[in-house]
């Protein structure tokens, strides 16, 4: 695997993240128009999600490394908790408030995964980044088509922005337990869902929700969905995860705004919608904050590897130099796509071996 075909597999990542995210959020509204109840969808679609995961462990065989976590284990089950309290503070919100307002607060993880990165782990951010992150929300509300008479905050919607940190703070912890314990995603993606699984199932019944249960049909339909919810949640785990190992935490919510134009593509096949104008220039404004955070950070990277190279460079004999600057070279191509964040391919290729 060439590192050209590395950074073709981490792009593909992205763009599948979003597609099965946005499929997971068809499903899921599909799902409750049919039972009734966000916490007996949840409980449904997590537990069609066990299965899928349970399968997928088994092939992989790692079926031992879920009893071999130790200390880890305490961390796994608080990404639980937190992945629940993500869906539940969303679902109180969207109870009490208006889905245009929920919509665009729970976006909102992006600009605090953005301070987080900057107080918590003092890792700088440039104006430009700023700048095309806070474009991209924008576009991402035009696209929703929440003018400004819908947006109307009340204290009900400090739920929404609960939901919006629960999921930030479960993002960098996430990469926390991957990075600094090493441990496999498909590990945390099934410890995830399990506690996630069973905090709905007693919500349900404390909330007295099964009841709803009674009046929803074993239809063919309905087993199609729950399937369907099923595997996407499975693929969410499995894509996001990745990218969040690989990818600092901003940059993953920065990718994530890109689902609504997900969501606009599968209601043009499946309900056959159509854009609005307005649609049309949230959209193009999206692509231009992308392009202003993309640029930006291909130009650093592209600035910082010339300047440690040529720094080194400079130090070199005469003797054998070509030779020994193109080795040089390499060693500090290396370096420096560790410091950045960027994965060496072969080094990837042979943990997932």
């Amino acid at each position: 695997m060439d590192f050209l075909h590395f950074k073709a597999k981490k792009v593909i990542d992205i763009v599948l993240m979003d597609v099965v995210w946005a499929a997971y959020y068809i499903c899921s509204n599909w799902m409750i128009a049919k039972t009734g109840s966000a916490f007996v969808t949840g409980m449904i679609l997590r537990a069609s999600a066990l299965v899928f995961l349970v399968a997928y462990i088994l092939i992989k065989k790692e079926v031992r490394d879920l009893f071999k976590q130790g200390k880890v284990t305490w961390l796994l089950l608080l990404i639980g908790v937190l992945g629940f309290t993500t869906d539940a503070f969303a679902n109180i919100g969207l109870k009490h408030g208006s889905i245009s307002t929920g919509t665009v607060l729970l976006k909102t993880d992006i600009i605090m995964a953005n301070l987080i990165t900057i107080i918590v782990f003092k890792q700088k951010l440039h104006l430009n980044e700023w700048v095309g992150s806070l474009i991209m929300l924008g576009g991402v509300v035009l696209v929703l088509g929440v003018g400004s008479k819908d947006f109307q905050f009340n204290w009900y919607d400090l739920f929404f922005i609960a939901s919006a940190l629960s999921v930030t703070i479960d993002a960098f912890l996430i990469k926390h337990v991957r990075t600094k314990y090493g441990t496999s995603s498909d590990i945390i993606a099934f410890y995830n869902n399990f506690v996630v699984l069973v905090l709905f199932t007693l919500a349900t019944f404390i909330s007295q929700d099964f009841r709803l249960m009674k009046n929803l049909e074993a239809t063919y339909p309905i087993f199609l969905i729950a399937l369907a919810g099923g595997l996407a949640q499975t693929c969410i785990y499995i894509f996001y995860y990745t990218n969040l190992s690989r990818m600092a935490v901003w940059k993953v919510k920065l990718a994530l705004l890109f689902i609504p134009i997900i969501s606009l593509i599968f209601g043009l096949i499946i309900y056959k919608d159509t854009i609005t104008w307005l649609q049309g220039v949230g959209i193009a404004v999206m692509l231009v904050g992308g392009a202003i955070v993309v640029v930006h950070i291909k130009v650093k990277k592209h600035r910082n590897i010339i300047a440690h190279t040529s720094y080194h460079l400079d130090t070199i004999p005469n003797e054998g130099e070509v030779s020994y600057k193109d080795e040089l070279a390499q060693d500090e191509m290396a370096e420096i796509e560790e410091t950045l964040g960027i994965e060496d391919p072969e080094k990837i290729e042979e943990e997932q071996k």
